[in-house]
């Protein structure tokens, strides 16, 4: 089993076929063949807030995760931005950035954590004046010293965290709203993610939770820039947009729809449009 899958499968996601999502599956194809990368495997996560991630060890062998909630309650524009944001985070590396610092991460805390409840629990005797390396004072001081061990693993954990999204994400809103053309569609998926994290039946550790394009609601680690300033700089690219991104408007021979494309594939069908 790659290592992208097993990644997904410990958030619970289940891989799909095309037949089961084409939308999904004729999107990510699309953004990814867009993005000049391989195209990741396709996954969706049973839970009921919107969410999604992108992860991989390598750029051969990554996925992209959305969740139920996802997929039901933002519109198809919202759904392809968010789409396109994952294969940014892809196309820019940082999937294989978060996806190691998210085990470092792990390895971080679970270290401290057994580390802090080894001092609280060993013979070590922190009053040395007593013989007794049990009484009252010497077991505070240990729980205590655990406590701090643990709390200071869980703070270089976050720290990592921190450092590694902020800068992540506003990469990947930017270079999803090149990939999509709809900035303001993702700014959209955005807020109504934001509003709707609240309900989600799973509960991911911190340290998994900057995988995803948002932080769950009931995390306190802030693992992603503030919500609204990441609206604010995908109103300010969407202004910009035209002057980066010139993509003709032609009919798909295929389709027959009206496509802003990039020369190469159909915006709605993904068809070769060279063929």
């Amino acid at each position: 089993m790659s290592k992208a899958a097993e990644v997904m499968e410990q958030l619970g996601g289940v891989e799909v076929s095309r037949n089961k999502a084409p939308f999904y599956h004729s999107k990510l194809e699309r953004l990814a063949a867009r993005a000049g990368i391989k195209t990741p495997r396709a996954y969706v996560i049973p839970d009921n807030a919107p969410n999604a991630c992108a992860v991989g060890l390598s750029r051969d062998d990554t996925a992209v995760g959305v969740t139920t909630g996802l997929l039901s309650n933002l519109d198809e524009h919202e759904i392809e931005a968010v789409l396109a944001h994952e294969i940014g985070h892809i196309q820019k590396g940082h999937s294989i950035e978060k996806t190691k610092v998210a085990m470092k991460a792990l390895v971080i805390s679970s270290a401290a954590g057994f580390g802090g409840h080894m001092i609280a629990t060993s013979d070590l005797d922190f009053t040395p004046g007593d013989d007794d390396s049990d009484d009252l004072l010497s077991t505070v001081l240990k729980i205590g010293f655990g406590v701090a061990a643990a709390a200071a693993g869980s703070a270089v954990a976050s720290s990592v965290l921190t450092s590694a999204s902020f800068r992540s994400e506003f990469e990947a809103d930017e270079s999803g709203g090149i990939l999509a053309g709809k900035p303001w569609a993702l700014a959209s998926a955005l807020e109504r993610i934001q509003k709707l994290t609240q309900v989600g039946e799973k509960k991911y550790v911190p340290e998994v939770s900057q995988l995803f394009i948002i932080s769950p609601a009931y995390l306190n680690h802030q693992t992603h820039p503030p919500t609204s300033e990441r609206i604010k700089r995908l109103q300010e690219f969407k202004a910009k947009l035209p002057e980066m991104v010139h993509l003709p408007t032609i009919y798909c021979s295929s389709c027959g729809e009206k496509t802003d494309a990039d020369g190469r594939y159909c915006y709605w069908c993904g068809c070769d449009l060279g063929t």
